[in-house]
């Protein structure tokens, strides 16, 4: 009887026993299924931001295309209108040209920005550019122009800075366009000309003319000139 009674304590003994393992093992598998809801949430989190910034460097090219399309386009309005009707809005290039051609396919958007308005460079008396949504122009002043001018301003016909009213200047009166920039203030992926900023980017015609001049100069360098006929004077053999 002493034995049975021995017997019976030690199982109820184990038996009591096996609440606290459980109770462990709950713990640990908390534990564990915490920690992995942890990690998906930084993995989730780092592919987001892979993705955010794969996004940002299409939305970069694309930009670059866009501007680079425009400031050829108004190389070749300027080539074909000259002085007679210089470029006052990026519309202008939407108009046939004397041969009945089209400067530009569509008015292109900055993909960069929500409303897709880019910021104007305009050509100043003395050939310089004018950006008036430069930290200098958004502080209040004029830039290419001794004369300093309050933003405040709505018009200024005779060639000053215009005020649109949505925080800064962004327009200026009187002067042809010459190129356009990003108004994207965030931080670029690349470094363009120096800059690693949109909004310090700027796209003209003066570089377009500037790689025209280039291949010109490589052509000639090889021996050829720009009709694709090859030079004797390079030392080559007129066919």
């Amino acid at each position: 009887m002493v034995d049975g009674q021995f017997i019976e304590e030690q199982q109820g003994g184990a038996q009591q026993g096996e609440p606290p393992r459980r109770n462990s093992e709950r713990g640990h598998l908390m534990a564990a299924l915490m920690l992995m809801l942890a990690i998906m949430m930084i993995m989730s989190t780092v592919v987001t931001q892979k993705w955010v910034d794969l996004l940002q460097r299409e939305q970069e090219a694309e930009m670059m295309f866009r501007a680079k399309s425009i400031t050829h386009a108004i190389r070749r309005h300027r080539r074909d209108q000259g002085q007679t009707q210089p470029l006052i809005k990026l519309e202008q290039l939407m108009d046939a040209g004397t041969r009945g051609q089209y400067f530009l396919r569509q008015l292109y958007e900055d993909p960069l920005v929500k409303d897709g308005k880019w910021g104007m460079l305009y050509q100043g008396p003395g050939g310089q550019i004018i950006d008036p949504n430069s930290a200098a122009a958004e502080a209040g002043f004029v830039l290419g122009d001794s004369q300093r001018q309050s933003t405040t301003q709505n018009q200024n016909p005779g060639g000053g800075l215009v005020n649109t009213g949505e925080g800064g200047v962004q327009e200026v009166g009187g002067l042809p366009i010459i190129g356009v920039k990003s108004l994207c203030k965030k931080p670029a992926f690349r470094v363009y000309k120096g800059f690693t900023e949109y909004r310090e980017w700027q796209f003209t015609l003066y570089d377009v003319d500037l790689q025209a001049r280039q291949q010109n100069a490589q052509q000639q360098g090889a021996g050829q000139v720009p009709g694709g006929v090859q030079n004797p004077a390079a030392g080559g053999r007129n066919r």
